[in-house]
């Protein structure tokens, strides 16, 4: 059975909800198959939102910036809802679109309208205020694609030698970057648009270098890592910290070795999660190991007394052996064999905890 481990956790802290979002389609694929699979593909300037019959859906009035695939439109169906319009109806799957924001739209014409949701591969570009999150570079990367795919010039400033400083509207800086012979070459830096420190980082020859650091817009740490000529290496660390209250809720530790290779994670975070009081209740909740000689990825969860939750292990792709989960005193209350048809055998299951399943 084929399961994705690089699950992306999109956090919605406005109603105090967590909402793991997943789609059928692959949001990192090929740029030839999202432009394959879309109608319509352009850069685009949100000018409006406005609502739509339902709160199921709105629309928003686009100029177009640059048009790469379909017919020129004015307005855009996008699925979902949005705080803006609908008294605060809406989930972190929400693409949760706002007016003089720059998105990348990848749109499919249903009923003779362009429409896109959260599994349509649209991504932001910029916000209303100039930013853009260097951290993700995905958004950057796409652009390029999509100039390379349809053979349009490259929107890089990139400079040959010296200091490349680009600016928001409101005059802050909001890049500074080294460059030798063509190739980013020493420190850079980003900037929000009040002037703090997004990140900074080191590059020898284009490639990332030393240890790289991100923080949040009040200076909290996002993440720090740490590279050797462009190969990512030891330990690395994310954090996640609460939309309103700042409270660090969860936070992970990831290994890497020379190679580049992540070999060990740990992720911890507060016993209830978003109600927590205690801010020193902090508790491995999930762990990964992975042999590069076996090439066998162990996972393990755990309770918040420190007991093994769950256990499997899976070897290019596919399970080996019986995934495995426990109660929170390390008794076995379930049991399944993963068959090579991807279908769960029962092999056990306490009917204390699933009283109204079946064995």
């Amino acid at each position: 059975m084929k399961k994705n481990h690089f699950l992306i956790f999109l956090f919605l802290f406005l109603s105090h909800d967590l909402i793991a979002c997943e789609c059928a389609v692959q949001l990192n694929s090929a740029i030839e198959k999202k432009v394959t699979d879309a109608d319509y593909v352009a850069l685009i300037k949100v000018q409006k939102i406005m609502p739509n019959k339902s709160k199921d859906d709105y629309i928003i009035n686009v100029e177009e910036i640059k048009l790469y695939k379909g017919n020129s439109v004015k307005d855009i169906i996008v699925y979902g809802g949005n705080w803006n319009l609908h008294n605060n109806y809406a989930t972190s799957c929400d693409l949760g679109i706002n007016e003089n924001e720059e998105w990348i739209i990848f749109g499919k014409k249903i009923n003779n309208e362009i429409r896109i949701g959260f599994c349509s591969h649209s991504i932001k570009y910029k916000d209303a205020d100039g930013y853009r999150n260097w951290m993700n570079q995905y958004p950057f990367k796409t652009i390029e694609e999509l100039n390379t795919y349809f053979k349009y010039p490259s929107d890089s400033t990139a400079i040959v030698n010296g200091k490349r400083i680009l600016y928001f509207p409101n005059g802050n800086i909001e890049v500074e970057e080294n460059y030798r012979s063509g190739m980013k070459n020493g420190p850079a830096k980003y900037y929000y648009t009040n002037g703090k420190l997004n990140g900074e980082e080191y590059y020898r020859k284009n490639k990332l270098h030393k240890t790289q650091t991100w923080y949040y817009p009040n200076g909290d740490i996002n993440s720090i890592k740490h590279f050797k000529n462009g190969i990512q290496r030891d330990t690395s660390v994310f954090n996640v910290y609460g939309y309103k209250d700042h409270k660090l809720y969860l936070w992970s530790l990831s290994l890497y070795n020379k190679k580049g290779i992540l070999i060990h994670n740990k992720s911890y975070q507060l016993p209830t999660f978003l109600f927590s009081k205690d801010d020193n209740l902090y508790y491995l909740n999930s762990e990964r190991l992975f042999d590069p000689k076996t090439r066998i990825e162990t996972y393990y969860s755990y309770h918040s007394n420190g007991v093994v939750s769950e256990f499997y292990q899976i070897k290019d792709h596919e399970y080996i052996g019986d995934e495995i989960s426990y109660n929170d005193e390390g008794k076995i209350i379930k049991r399944l064999k993963v068959n090579s048809n991807g279908k769960n055998e029962v092999l056990y299951l306490d009917p204390k905890y699933y009283s109204s399943l079946k064995q």
